[in-house]
């Protein structure tokens, strides 16, 4: 009885994963995409308000990290235009959306439009881990914990910070307190290294932070700012132990990554 119970229940499980996989992403009811020559630098994307979504100057690699909320160093294969082609993409859903609903519907436009094909898989790599700094696991006086995550809160204006891809890196615009998980910290940490960093820090929920840098890139990363080549600056490491209790440790090991199995260049309107 036992055994027929759990072939059962296996069957059932099975039947239940094939309709969820054929159940249809939600999509923009509008999209336009056209090729971008002007040759300007920088980019511009970001949802607007009524449920659009905008991207200006784009690079379709920005797109896809901002689709599957994946660190540009984690996302592996895929062709040189992907970094190189620009694009102007307009999407309309004709409804308010959240942001985390905009990313599925950019995972199907991607999929349409750009004929994106993915798979998550874990590969062995060389990475810094996001760690507590302190063995009694105190945290730095400008990282705080807040009752609420922006992780699905929209940005009262979404138009403030148009460049934006992540709701949380325009913090309590209009005097709401709104955090940042720790995984985005490890995410612009690899931004300022330029390699990998996973979150190992343990911790959940919402977190306010801010941080001042040197650095040769002389750039913001949210609401960490590099200022370039400040010699009254402290380095990267050092502002991340002293002003938030956090440190990257050196590691090899598994890292969730996702793969671009194959795309192609859009059709265009």
């Amino acid at each position: 009885m036992r055994q027929r119970w759990s072939v059962a229940m296996v069957v059932a499980l099975s039947v239940v994963a094939a309709l969820l996989a054929q159940t249809p992403k939600p999509t923009f009811e509008v999209v336009s995409v056209k090729r971008n020559i002007s040759g300007r630098v920088g980019h511009s994307m970001g949802p607007r308000p009524g449920g659009a979504y905008e991207a200006g100057n784009a690079p379709i690699s920005v797109l896809i990290e901002f689709a599957y909320e994946v660190s540009p160093y984690l996302l592996v294969g895929g062709r040189d235009w992907l970094q190189t082609s620009r694009f102007d993409i307009a999407a309309r859903a004709g409804r308010d959306a959240p942001i985390t609903e905009m990313k599925v519907m950019m995972q199907a436009l991607l999929e349409d439009r750009f004929k994106l094909v993915v798979h998550r898989e874990q590969r062995e790599m060389s990475h810094f881990a996001l760690v507590k700094a302190r063995g009694d696991g105190r945290l730095g006086p400008d990282l705080k914990r807040v009752a609420d995550s922006c992780e699905a809160a929209r940005s009262p204006d979404p138009r403030a910070n148009p460049s934006s891809e992540k709701p949380w890196q325009t913090l309590a615009a209009n005097g709401r307190s709104c955090g940042a998980p720790i995984s985005a910290i490890a995410d612009l940490a690899s931004r300022v290294l330029e390699t990998p960093v996973v979150d190992k820090t343990g911790l959940d929920g919402g977190w306010d932070y801010s941080l001042r840098f040197s650095s040769t890139l002389g750039q913001s990363f949210g609401s960490l700012t590099a200022v370039a080549s400040d010699p009254d600056m402290i380095s990267f490491s050092t502002a991340l132990e002293d002003r938030l209790g956090l440190k990257l440790e050196a590691t090899r090991g598994p890292v969730d990554v996702l793969v671009i199995d194959s795309v192609q260049p859009p059709t265009e309107n």
